[in-house]
């Protein structure tokens, strides 16, 4: 498991070669998946704005990243 801050937010990837995932637990619902460990990250940086794109229509309050 290996854990990095993409735009302030905490991503936690874990998988093996192939089949890669990411989620946010500070962004309920938030995740991504990749091919390989770079594809996931790009994914999930994706993944944020457009999460945040559907709660911004959905008049829901975007929440900070925890610390």
């Amino acid at each position: 498991m290996y854990e990095r801050k993409i735009d302030g937010y905490r991503a936690v990837l874990d998988g093996k070669p192939g089949a890669y995932g990411v989620v946010f637990p500070d962004l309920p619902g938030c995740t991504a998946m990749g091919v390989t460990f770079g594809d996931a990250l790009v994914n999930a940086a994706a993944a944020i704005r457009d999460w945040s794109e559907v709660m911004k229509q959905g008049g829901q309050q975007f929440p900070g990243p925890s610390k």
